[in-house]
């Protein structure tokens, strides 16, 4: 009885994340992964597929919603063509991801190059974004040899 108890309780341990690496898009980590890679490339195509109808987005100038999401990775990415967005630490707990990132490109109208620092808090349901706090800021230089 208690060696079917103890092997019930690995199985149900060791089942959820099994199943998440079988159902397409289940992973939340991917998902905010391939949300990232939008932001890159400004490729949209994926768009309906990674963000839930009533996705909300926390940032500093107020709540955006799918269509104010979509409107500022084509501005953000016309702005910086050439971004590079790197991952530098990525937590899931449940349905929630954290990532800190770190973002580096050269801005059309300027030509200077820019790094900013991220932190992103996103809450992904059913294989979709559905909500993510961000907020995003200047990077200190890094020191030089």
């Amino acid at each position: 009885m208690i060696g079917t108890l103890v092997l019930t309780s690995l199985v149900c341990a060791a089942l959820p994340p099994f199943l998440a690496l079988m159902a397409p898009g289940s992973d939340p980590a991917a998902v905010c992964r391939r949300c990232i890679r939008m932001w890159e490339e400004g490729d949209l195509a994926p768009f309906d597929e990674l963000i839930a109808r009533d996705y909300a987005g926390h940032v500093a100038s107020g709540t955006r919603d799918r269509d104010g999401l979509r409107e500022r990775i084509r501005e953000f990415h016309a702005l910086f063509p050439d971004v590079d967005i790197a991952v530098e630490d990525q937590f899931v707990q449940g349905e929630r991801v954290v990532t800190r990132m770190r973002a580096s490109g050269t801005n059309s109208r300027t030509g200077a190059r820019a790094e900013l620092i991220g932190i992103n808090i996103s809450r992904v349901v059913n294989g979709k974004l559905l909500e993510e706090w961000a907020t995003w800021e200047p990077a200190a230089p890094r020191p030089g040899p």
